[in-house]
């Protein structure tokens, strides 16, 4: 995916109105040539896949996903199952079950899922980054370990990659 790849990542909530500024960050990233890194939630990582099949880059784009191909194990209206799907099926690399198999609680896929997310960002070399798109502090202080939880996925991430 050329230099450093940037993991891009935010609120399930995101606002409608912030969607363009989403958009905005994903094509300079592309124009930068950066490969890009996303979760599988509604909200921002959802955007940022629609952004960056839009821009027609899907080459540019490692999904990974906290359920598996067809839906299997998603969080209903929380996961971006329509745009992970159209993408996949659009030739986009998507790591299924990124965060275990289905006989893990959800939370835990979710947390490993971004995990593995970071981990790979950071080992694609010089440049890597992460963008989060948050709209609140977190809502707790930050546990301890590879994943330092705080009650936010996005927060955790950040925390995480730091």
């Amino acid at each position: 995916m050329g230099r450093g790849v940037v993991m891009v990542c935010g609120s399930r909530s995101l606002s409608p109105s912030n969607v363009p500024l989403v958009s905005h960050v994903v094509q300079s990233l592309l124009s930068a040539g950066r490969g890009i890194a996303v979760g599988c939630a509604a909200g921002a990582d959802a955007a940022v896949v629609s952004s960056v099949l839009a821009a027609g880059a899907g080459s540019r784009l490692k999904i990974y996903a906290a359920f598996g191909p067809g839906g299997a194990g998603t969080a209903g209206r929380l996961s971006a199952l329509s745009v992970v799907s159209q993408a996949a099926a659009s030739g986009v690399p998507v790591s299924w079950w990124a965060g275990g198999p289905a006989s893990v609680p959800l939370r835990g896929r979710l947390a490993s899922r971004s995990l593995a997310c970071v981990r790979s960002v950071l080992g694609s070399g010089a440049g890597a980054g992460l963008v989060a798109f948050v709209s609140v502090l977190p809502s707790r202080s930050w546990g301890s370990g590879a994943f330092p939880s705080c009650g936010s996925g996005s927060w955790s991430s950040v925390a995480a990659a730091a």
